[in-house]
């Protein structure tokens, strides 16, 4: 009988599969084909081949992959990628600046591809929306650990099982008989073309650059290779290269099994999502303590009546100094707390253009840009906070926040070292800073920044400072979780 548990651990360790029960008989009727093909006279050099060769051990991953997909798998999540995702990606984009800047496409990753139906599924249903302007306005990734499922989606030639249940007018508009064989089809050009392929291995501690700064990830029916620890490795890793704003999307049957904490669920139209976003539902938004106007909250009724005018009405009320300028910030953030980012928006610059040194203004006008990743005008906004007051911590820590989302490290690292000289106890600096050194390779700095953020989470000085954190709220309860699996991952890897 085969020891498999060596061929357990090495592809574990490399490619984050596991197998039990049933997939034991898989994995030795593989191992022992690859190591006849090899002429390996034992199953001990067999392996020894393996730790040697990564070669031979792709061919191995190749031929342990299960590439069981077809088109248009539940397409309910692609209607809802098109008709209520999409729309609201691109008015967020478009928030700060009035209109949606399509020199700059709205990506879309399919992790886990296997032989392609899915990414092309994913921009045939964008077209199908946008006809041949999505060719302008979307750009497909898929990636697969499998090299040959990958040469076999670059192809894009399909039998007829790839189809079941698809409708046939689809098939007639976007694929063509193969030339002298019979139930072959190809995709056409215009779809093919708009698809970028790579292998990619989603349990590596680094990915391709091709696959950062997605707006949507499909992540759907992969992770039941995986065991539990390597699921959350790999979510992890999606979605902190996740834009912000951004949503993530796994099988329904796997939905709630991914409810670690790591990224917010949210509902639209009856489908469970997950979403990256500053700004979120499961967010509160607190401001710094600060001596009231004494217009401010004279009644709820009030609050709400103002709530309900037009912005427009809003803005003459403003003018003509009806309301104080407290007032007006706090109608902003309740708009923000509800999702009208637009109006808030139009609100707060009617705000600063009243009072150019309301800060908070600045501030919450620079997280709701981060959100919508306008970096430049959301970094032009804290800057000219820092004008006001060289001593603000949020606008510090949103500065660090957006290099590091934008790639600048060092600069990052300057800016959040500054916020935590001021604020020590700001837990959402030493998290990024964690972040930001984890990438340079530093595990020893990522560490103690990691229990650093921990440390003050778990003793509740977070609460008692939330000054330092404005005008944004973290979920505190998802990010002790992502420390303290961070932190796990970190430990496991380091050698004392």
């Amino acid at each position: 009988m085969i020891n498999l548990e060596p061929f357990k651990a090495l592809l574990l360790d490399n490619c984050g599969f596991t197998f039990s029960n049933g997939r034991e008989e898989t994995l030795s009727s593989s191992i022992a084909k690859r190591a006849a093909i090899c002429k390996a006279s034992t199953l001990s050099n067999y392996y020894k081949l393996l730790i040697s060769d990564s070669n031979e051990l792709a061919k191995l991953i190749e031929l342990l992959a299960i590439n069981e997909t077809y088109f248009f798998r539940e397409p309910e999540q692609l209607r809802l990628m098109t008709n209520r995702l999409i729309p609201e990606i691109i008015e967020a984009k478009s928030l700060s600046v009035g209109k949606f800047d399509s020199s700059v496409k709205i990506k879309i990753v399919s992790a886990g591809c296997s032989t392609g139906e899915e990414p092309y599924s994913i921009a045939i249903a964008l077209h199908e929306k946008y006809g041949v302007e999505s060719q302008n306005l979307f750009s497909v990734v898929g990636v697969d650990i499998d090299g040959a499922a990958i040469e076999s989606a670059v192809k894009g030639v399909y039998g007829r099982y790839s189809f079941r249940g698809m409708d046939s007018s689809i098939i007639n508009r976007y694929f063509e008989p193969v030339r002298d064989s019979t139930g072959l089809f190809q995709i056409k050009d215009f779809i093919k073309n708009q698809i970028f392929f790579q292998t990619a291995n989603l349990n590596a501690e680094n990915y391709p650059a091709l696959i950062f700064s997605p707006d949507i990830i499909f992540y759907r029916n992969v992770s039941i290779y995986f065991p539990d620890k390597v699921q959350t490795s790999i979510f992890s890793r999606l979605a902190n290269i996740l834009n912000f704003g951004g949503y993530l999307i796994v099988s329904s049957t796997e939905t709630m099994h991914h409810n670690t904490g790591i990224l917010p669920l949210v509902e639209i139209d009856e489908l469970f999502v997950y979403k990256k976003s500053i700004l979120n539902s499961n967010s509160r938004i607190v401001a710094i303590s600060s001596k009231p106007s004494k217009q401010i909250y004279k009644t709820s009724l009030k609050r709400a009546t103002i709530l309900k005018q037009t912005t427009s009405k809003i803005e003459s009320l403003s003018a003509s100094h009806q309301i104080a300028p407290k007032e007006l910030f706090d109608i902003a953030l309740e708009h923000t707390h509800k999702n009208r980012q637009k109006e808030a928006i139009l609100i707060l610059k009617t705000l600063i253009e009243k009072e150019p040194n309301f800060i908070n203004a600045h501030l919450l006008l620079a997280n709701i840009l981060t959100d919508s990743q306008n970096f430049k005008k959301a970094e032009s906004h804290c800057n000219i906070a820092l004008n006001y007051n060289q001593f603000c911590t949020p606008a510090y820590l949103m500065l660090g926040i957006i290099a590091h989302q934008t790639g600048r490290n060092d600069e990052g690292l300057k800016r959040l070292r500054e916020a935590l000289y001021i604020d020590a106890n700001c837990w959402v600096a030493h998290f990024y800073l964690a972040e930001s050194v984890n990438l340079l390779g530093d595990k020893k700095r990522a560490i103690s920044a990691y229990h650093s953020a921990l440390d003050i989470l778990q003793n509740g000085a977070d609460s008692k400072n939330k000054s330092s954190i404005f005008p944004l709220r973290f979920n505190s309860e998802q990010f002790k979780a992502l420390c303290q699996y961070k932190l796990n991952i970190l430990q496991k890897g380091s050698v004392n």
